[in-house]
């Protein structure tokens, strides 16, 4: 009997409990391949957790999960690199404060692995020093500065905006 991954949004959980899992990995691999920037937009509960579940275990070189899969023949290299994946689905953004806790909460964690800078206080500082040295650690700065800072950058931005919102109006819009 098939088991379907009702409710489940990790591709670790999919792959070793054995549910039914729709191979599109080739897509991934073209994805992460050939393309620069991405905004991916999907509506609610069309995979987007587990799209992005399924690329933080393709970074992160976990091979064995892909075995059998499209991608397994073509990724000739399956290097680990530091992945920085943060869920909103698990907190309430209607009350002011909670996306400043939940965003220092990933910070202060990352820090305790890479390494904290004093100087730097704000979330966005602390996470460009996060960032960079864990990019150095890896050896990864060179080939995915430009991608990544761009990445940040607008992360930045919408941070920003989102705060102003809660403190403006008493919501986020996220």
């Amino acid at each position: 009997m098939m088991k379907f991954p009702v409710g489940v949004q990790t591709f670790e959980k999919i792959r070793e409990d054995g549910y039914v899992y729709v191979d599109k990995t080739d897509l991934i691999h073209q994805l992460v391949t050939t393309g620069t920037i991405y905004f991916l937009s999907r509506p609610r509960r069309f995979g987007k957790s587990l799209l992005v579940s399924t690329l933080k275990n393709y970074f992160q070189g976990k091979k064995e999960l892909f075995q059998g899969l499209a991608i397994e023949k073509l990724e000739k290299d399956w290097f680990e690199y530091p992945v920085f994946h943060i869920d909103f689905n698990t907190t309430n953004f209607l009350e002011p404060g909670n996306l400043e806790a939940k965003l220092n909460g990933y910070v202060s964690d990352w820090e305790r692995i890479y390494g904290q800078n004093s100087n730097w206080t704000t979330i966005g500082d602390r996470f460009a020093y996060v960032s960079s040295t864990a990019a150095v650690a890896w050896s990864w700065w060179t080939s995915t500065t430009s991608r990544f800072w761009m990445c940040w950058t607008w992360t930045s931005r919408w941070i920003s905006k989102a705060r102003n919102t809660v403190w403006r109006t008493g919501t986020a819009r996220c």
